[in-house]
Parts: structure tokens; C-alpha cells; sequence
């Protein structure tokens, strides 16, 4: 029963670090006080470098981590490859050297006995998913004056090498999907529409950039205590009604109806905004408040948000010339307009407008903006 007591608190570390990463710290250091302070590495793999990758020590510095393989390989008969673990199960490390006494070796004296370690070897493991991919280690060294580690010693920590295992592969699949979710919020934050999530109660879970840029504006469209708002009471009980459908929408991939589409006017006198509103994932009855259930798009057509030129004449073969005035006419200048900005005359403009519609297989000016705004030409960079 002292056994399988001294495994569970270990376990439930095991496990809260598999759900948050920095209590793998927590792990560790119960770890070493189980062993009465022994030293402990544990250590998440890099891919293809086993000796890279993340580490949460006790007695151990980094200093000493860094130059473990350094040490390994210069000072015992090292040969073929060698993980920081030394087998798929907890074993002692000594099993793949016999030959060697520690004491006297160079490993021994150049990276154990700086640290006030004892004489010998210590018990690790590498830790594979499927059989084949390592994803982790873990060693215990003894302190100085310590016993060397035993036979019970090593079966106790086989115990907690199959909770080991699943808290691995419960870390990295949480990773990926953090990593997942961290990537599209990328690509949505570069659209040139605004983006936002609601949740059940029309609350903004989250926005993009140029949903951000929107708001700022104060042009007609606002969030408000209730949810997504507009200035005119018109538009802004159709604006709460499309909302109330999406987010209370029992088929959320039935088609959007008539009612998911509006413009709301700005006080501005700009063009309106064009919002689309629709359901994202019905509402599950386990599902928590927060979750996002509807999503709200919205364009600001006198945005005309285009990249740099550099990237028109790389998309369809213009000269600086001709990008600028696409540019130019995308974000809603006449051609008159786009002629005075560059100091051209109108003949001029013209007749670059004619090598653009040849060079883009365009026939009128509204073919050849929308083509634009269409295009990947409109997305933001990283910055």
C-alpha cells in the first residue's frame, strides 16, 4: 500500500503536467524528494536530436545538461546512437557498459564528481510512442553518500512509465492543437473581412484585425453591452436579429438565409459596411459559455486594402507603373484620381490600363478591381 501511495501522488503530477507543461517541474522535484533528493532530468525530445528538446532539472544546471553528450561520448565507449534514456523500460544505465568502472572513468571525473555525484550509475529510461518514435527521457542519479539505486527502486519506476506514455501522448496532442489554433488565428488575423466570434449570449469571443480596424473607427458599428451594435435603430434591430438567429440556430450548416445579410450605414457618409452573419456549432449541451457558436463578417468597402506594389508586379507581371495604378484603383480611386496621385496624364493612365487588362485577362476597370480585391493580393503580411 506504501507502494502504490508513493505512485499515485507522482501519477497525479504526471498527469496535470500532461494538461500544463510547466508542472512537468512539479513532477520532477516530487520525483527527487520520493528518492530522497536524488538528482532527476526529465526531458521532452526535440525532433531528430535526442539530446535537444526541452528539460525540467533538480541538482542538475543546465551547464551540466548541456554538456552530457559531450562528456558521454568522450568519456565511456561510446558507439552507434544513444539517447539520453537508457532503454524503453527503466533500467540501469551500467547494463550497456560492464566493462566500464565508473569511478574510474572519464565521464565520471570530468562530469558526475563536479556535481557531488556518487559513483553510480544511474537508472533512466527512453520514452517511445507506437514503439518506434522517442518523445521523452527521464534519469535519477544519486547524490554523494547515497546508496546506489536497486532492483525495487527500478520496478517502482516502471509503474509510472505507462501513465508516462499517455501523459506524452495527451501533451503533444494538445500541443498540436495549440500550435493549430495559434496558426489559423494567424490566417484569419490577415484577412482584409472582419472576423468576429460570438458565443450563445452574442458576446465577442474573439476578433480579427481588421474587425479591430473596423470598430476603431466608431463609424456606425460598435460592440455594445448586448452584443454587435448599429447607430440607426433600423439597422440595428436587423443587425440583433440576424445575430439572435445565427447564435440560436439549431442546424448551424443549413444555408444562410436572406436575414444573415445587411449594410449598416455610417455616420460618415462612407459606404456602408456589408455584414454576413452565420452559425458556426450549435450549442452542445455540455458545451461551455464562451464556446464560439456564430460568426459575424464584415467588409469596409472603402477600405480597398491592397499589399504593397512590389507584390502586384510579382502576382500578374506589371511593371512599378502599372502596379501602382491597380493599386491605386483598387482602393477605390477614379482613373482621373489614380492619373493625378502618380503625375501622369490621363493618356498615359489609359494606356497603362489597357496593358493591365491585357496582362490580366480583364476587359473593364470593375473586372479588373474586383479580380484584385478577389485575390491573395489583399491579404495582410505578418507584421
Amino acid at each position: 500500500m506504501e507502494l502504490e501511495s508513493r505512485a499515485l501522488q507522482l501519477i497525479d503530477r504526471i498527469y496535470a503536467a500532461a494538461v500544463d507543461p510547466t508542472c512537468w517541474q512539479d513532477f520532477v522535484e516530487a520525483l527527487s524528494q520520493d528518492f530522497e533528493g536524488a538528482y532527476v532530468a526529465f526531458g521532452l525530445m526535440a525532433p531528430d536530436d535526442p539530446f535537444a528538446g526541452t528539460a525540467y532539472l533538480v541538482g542538475i544546471t543546465q551547464e551540466y545538461r548541456r554538456s552530457f553528450a559531450e562528456n558521454l561520448i568522450k568519456g565511456l565507449p561510446f558507439a552507434g546512437h544513444f539517447g539520453p534514456g537508457s532503454s524503453k523500460r527503466f533500467g540501469d544505465l551500467g547494463d550497456l557498459f560492464p566493462e566500464v568502472d565508473l569511478a574510474e572513468s572519464e565521464f565520471y571525473r570530468d562530469w558526475m564528481e563536479p556535481q557531488d555525484l556518487a559513483p553510480h550509475w544511474p537508472i533512466g529510461c527512453s520514452i517511445f510512442l507506437d514503439g518506434t518514435q522517442p518523445v521523452g527521457w527521464c534519469q535519477l542519479w544519486r547524490r554523494l553518500g547515497q546508496p546506489p539505486f536497486g532492483a525495487e527502486d527500478v520496478v517502482f519506476c516502471n509503474t509510472l512509465l505507462p501513465h508516462l506514455h499517455r501523459a506524452l501522448r495527451i501533451h503533444l496532442t494538445l500541443a498540436s492543437s495549440r500550435h493549430e489554433g495559434r496558426a489559423l488565428g494567424e490566417v484569419i488575423d490577415r484577412l482584409p473581412t472582419g472576423v468576429i466570434l460570438l458565443d450563445a449570449k452574442a458576446q465577442v469571443v474573439s476578433a480579427n484585425r481588421s474587425a479591430q480596424a473596423i470598430l476603431a473607427q466608431e463609424d456606425g458599428f460598435r460592440l455594445a453591452a448586448r452584443g454587435p451594435a448599429a447607430s440607426t435603430p433600423r439597422d440595428n434591430e436587423a443587425l440583433r436579429r440576424a445575430v439572435g438567429n445565427a447564435v440560436a440556430a439549431e442546424h448551424p450548416h443549413q444555408e444562410i438565409s436572406s436575414g444573415g445579410f445587411l449594410a449598416i450605414e455610417r455616420p460618415s457618409g462612407r459606404r456602408p459596411f456589408v455584414v454576413m452573419v452565420t452559425p458556426l456549432l450549435a450549442a452542445s449541451p455540455g458545451s461551455q459559455m464562451g464556446d464560439a457558436v456564430a460568426a459575424l463578417f464584415v467588409a469596409d468597402p472603402e477600405t480597398g486594402h491592397v499589399s504593397a506594389t512590389q507584390v502586384l508586379e510579382n502576382l500578374y507581371q506589371l511593371t512599378h507603373a502599372e502596379a501602382e495604378l491597380v493599386r491605386l484603383l483598387a482602393a477605390g480611386k477614379s482613373l482621373e484620381e489614380a492619373a493625378r496621385a502618380r503625375g501622369v496624364t490621363m493618356n498615359t493612365a489609359r494606356g497603362q490600363l489597357k496593358h493591365v487588362f491585357a496582362k490580366t485577362d480583364t476587359k473593364r476597370q470593375g473586372e479588373l478591381v474586383r479580380l484584385v480585391l478577389t485575390g491573395v493580393g489583399t491579404l495582410r503580411d505578418s507584421s
